[in-house]
């Protein structure tokens, strides 16, 4: 099957990290799924699968299962697959530098120290993938990082953050189907 899209939601599997502001990107691409009805029974390499459409366009949805700091493992291996270039490849994240509900889609750029992005970049050799990026920083600063990324997001942020995951899920939809200038006008 040909695929005009890829599109990866960055998380950790199992049910200890569900509902942590890592695992957004899960959410999101679980949405877009649940939207058509699909279901992630495939398991191809390194990541769960599913398949939506959108108008006329076959979409692929992953999870990659081997935890966020190897996910280009994961992304390569599907890219190579489905023969997708990167330009039609959209990885959507966490992101520890936007604040809490913030909602920001690029075209490229670095990893800004997401070890799941950087891994995706190394694996790829290119830097040149969709992002949409979900602003998970908390009002106070955070000394440990790493601990508060895998820690439940708080019930008084839980609106929040499903109101964030949402829009996700609306700015990969518009990527897919109006383009990435479209959708950084609306969402940017």
């Amino acid at each position: 099957m040909l695929f005009r899209k890829v599109v990866v939601g960055l998380g950790n599997p199992g049910l200890q990290y569900q509902n942590t502001p890592h695992n957004l990107g899960f959410e999101v691409v679980d949405l877009l799924a649940s939207r058509s009805r699909a279901s992630w029974e495939t398991k191809e390499g390194f990541a769960l699968t599913t398949r939506m459409s959108l108008g006329d366009n076959n979409i692929l949805l992953a999870k990659p299962q081997t935890f966020m700091n190897l996910s280009g493992k994961s992304v390569a291996g599907l890219l190579d697959k489905y023969e997708v270039s990167v330009n039609d490849f959209i990885v959507v994240c966490d992101d520890l530098a936007l604040p809490f509900g913030k909602i920001r889609i690029r075209g490229q750029g670095s990893s800004g120290g997401h070890k799941g992005l950087e891994s995706i970049i190394d694996h790829l050799n290119s830097s040149g993938f969709t992002r949409v990026r979900l602003g998970i920083a908390p009002e106070i600063e955070v000394f440990d990082a790493a601990s508060y990324v895998l820690s439940p997001i708080p019930k008084e942020l839980r609106d929040v953050s499903e109101q964030m995951v949402r829009q996700g899920k609306e700015a990969v939809e518009m990527i897919c189907s109006l383009g990435l200038e479209a959708t950084m006008n609306r969402f940017n």
